[in-house]
C-alpha cells in the first residue's frame, strides 16, 4: 500500500492530511490572539443572559467576555500597533456612539438610550477585537475560525428543535404566542433570537465560506459552506434570502469579473434547497406551518409598521425620540430617523450605505476580487435591513459588527503563497487540481 509522502511542513498530500493541517493552524499554539478570539466567538455564539438586580436589566456572557478581553486587546495593540480599520466603519461607529450620547439630552427613555450607547461602544470594541486578533492569522486558519463560528451558531438552533433542555426559547416569550412557535418552525437561536437574527449573521459568513470552498475544493470546506447555506435557507428569512438573490442578479449583470465565480456558486442552489427541504420535512412544525410563512400576512404587517412610522416621525422630526427608543418599525433605516431625527438619522443612513459601497471600490490595501465577492454578502445584509430590525438589537448589533470586523480582516490581509493539495504553489489561495485562478 502506498503511503502519502509528507509535504514540506509535515502535512500529508491527502485531502484528510490537508484538512488536518488547517485545523492545526487553528489549534496548535494559538497564542494570545487565538485564545482571545476563541473566547470571543464562543461567547458570541452562546450569549446566555442573566439578570443583574443592581442594574435592573440583564447582561450576557458576551458582554462579560467583551469587558474581559479589553486588557489582552490593549496588550496586543501595544505589541503590534493599531490595526487597519476601514474608514466607513469608523464613521458609522462614531456617529452611532456620538449621536447616542447627545440624544441623552432629549430622549423619551434615558434607560433605553444608555443601553444603545453601551451597545454602540461594544460594537466598536468587538470590531477592533476582530481585526486585531485575526490580522496575523493565515487565510486557511481564518476560514477555520469562520467555520467554527458557523457551527457554534447553528448547533444551538438544532438543539432547540430537538427539545434539549437549556436550549429553549427565551423565558420571557409567551409559549402561547406565535413568536414562541416561530422558534420551532424556522431555524432560530435560543439566545440570539428568532430566525431573522440568525440569518443576519449567516448571510455575511456564507459568502466567504462558499468562495473559499470553490477555490480549495476540499471536502471539509465544501461541507462547511453547504452547511452554512442550508442553515441560511432553513431560517426562512425572506428578507435575507431575497436580498442575497437580488444582489447576485445585479452583480451578475453588472460585473463581469464576478460573473464566473458567482455562476459556479449557483450550481450549489439545488443541492442546498434539497437538503434544506429534507431537514424541514423531518421537523413536524416546519412541515405543518411553512405555508403560513409563505403567506402575505407578514408583508401586510410590515406595511402597517411603515404607516406607524409616519405617525411617530411627525412630532419629533427634527431631533428624534432618542437612540434606542420608540416603536420598532422593522426597518433599520426608518429607525434611524425615529431615533435621531431628520439630520442625524440621514447621516447614519448615509454612513451605513457607505460601509456597503466600500467593498466595491478599489483600495490599495485590499484584495480586489475577494473584496467584491465578500461584499456580496455585506450588500445583501444591508439590503435586508430595509425590511428587518436586526441591526437595532441590543445583542445582535455588536455581533454583526464582530462579523464585519472578521470580514474586513480577511480582505485586507497580505497575499500569501500557499501550498495546494497537489503540492504546487498558488498566488494567494490554495487551489485544488483543475481549479481556475481567481
Amino acid at each position: 500500500m502506498h503511503t502519502p509522502e509528507p509535504r514540506a511542513g509535515g502535512e500529508l498530500s491527502s485531502p484528510a492530511g490537508a484538512a488536518l493541517a488547517g485545523w492545526r493552524a487553528v489549534l496548535a499554539r494559538p497564542g494570545l490572539e487565538g485564545y482571545a478570539l476563541g473566547l470571543l466567538l464562543v461567547a458570541a455564539a452562546l450569549p446566555v443572559r442573566f439578570p443583574v438586580p443592581v442594574l435592573g436589566r440583564s447582561v450576557s456572557i458576551f458582554d462579560l467576555a467583551v469587558a474581559a478581553l479589553l486588557v489582552p486587546w490593549l496588550v496586543l495593540v501595544r505589541r503590534h500597533g493599531w490595526p487597519r480599520v476601514p474608514w466607513p466603519y469608523l464613521v458609522l461607529g462614531g456617529l452611532l456612539l456620538g449621536l447616542g450620547v447627545v440624544s441623552l439630552a432629549w430622549t423619551v427613555d434615558r434607560g433605553d438610550t444608555l443601553v444603545h450607547v453601551v451597545g454602540s461602544a461594544e460594537s466598536l470594541l468587538v470590531f477592533g477585537y476582530a481585526v486585531t486578533f485575526l490580522r496575523r492569522t493565515g487565510e486557511r486558519a481564518w476560514h477555520r475560525w469562520a467555520q467554527c463560528f458557523v457551527v457554534l451558531l447553528v448547533v444551538p438552533g438544532l438543539l432547540l428543535w430537538l427539545g434539549v433542555p437549556g436550549f429553549g426559547p427565551p423565558a420571557e416569550v409567551d409559549p402561547r404566542s406565535g413568536d414562541y412557535w416561530s422558534y420551532f418552525v424556522r431555524l432560530s437561536h435560543p439566545f440570539i433570537g428568532r430566525s431573522n437574527n440568525l440569518a443576519a449573521l449567516l448571510v455575511l459568513l456564507a459568502v466567504p465560506l462558499s468562495s473559499w470552498a470553490l477555490r480549495t475544493r476540499r471536502r471539509l470546506d465544501v461541507t462547511a459552506a453547504l452547511g452554512a447555506a442550508v442553515a441560511l435557507v432553513l431560517t426562512l428569512s425572506r428578507g435575507a434570502l431575497l436580498s442575497l438573490g437580488l444582489v447576485l442578479v445585479v452583480f451578475l449583470a453588472g460585473d463581469r469579473r464576478l460573473r464566473r465565480p458567482v455562476i459556479r456558486a449557483l450550481r450549489w442552489v439545488l443541492p442546498v434547497i434539497a437538503v434544506a427541504a429534507l431537514v424541514a420535512a423531518l421537523n413536524p412544525l416546519t412541515r405543518e406551518l411553512i405555508l403560513a410563512r409563505l403567506s402575505a400576512v407578514n408583508i401586510q404587517a410590515r406595511l402597517d409598521l411603515l404607516a406607524l412610522f409616519r405617525d411617530e416621525f411627525g412630532p419629533r422630526w427634527l431631533l428624534g425620540a432618542g437612540a434606542g427608543t420608540g416603536v420598532d418599525v422593522h426597518n433599520t433605516y426608518a429607525q434611524q430617523l425615529l431615533s435621531f431625527g431628520l439630520i442625524g438619522g440621514t447621516a447614519v443612513i448615509v454612513a451605513i450605505v457607505l460601509t456597503g459601497i466600500w467593498w466595491f471600490r478599489p483600495h490599495p490595501h485590499t484584495r480586489p476580487v475577494l473584496t467584491r465577492i465578500v461584499g456580496l454578502g455585506v450588500a445583501a445584509a444591508l439590503l435586508s435591513f430595509a425590511v428587518e430590525s436586526s441591526f437595532e438589537g441590543t445583542l445582535l448589533r455588536p455581533l454583526i459588527w464582530l462579523v464585519w470586523g472578521m470580514l474586513a480582516t480577511l480582505v485586507t490581509r497580505p497575499r500569501h503563497r500557499t501550498l495546494g493539495p497537489s503540492g504546487f504553489r498558488s498566488g494567494d489561495v490554495t487551489r485544488g487540481p483543475g481549479s481556475s485562478p481567481g
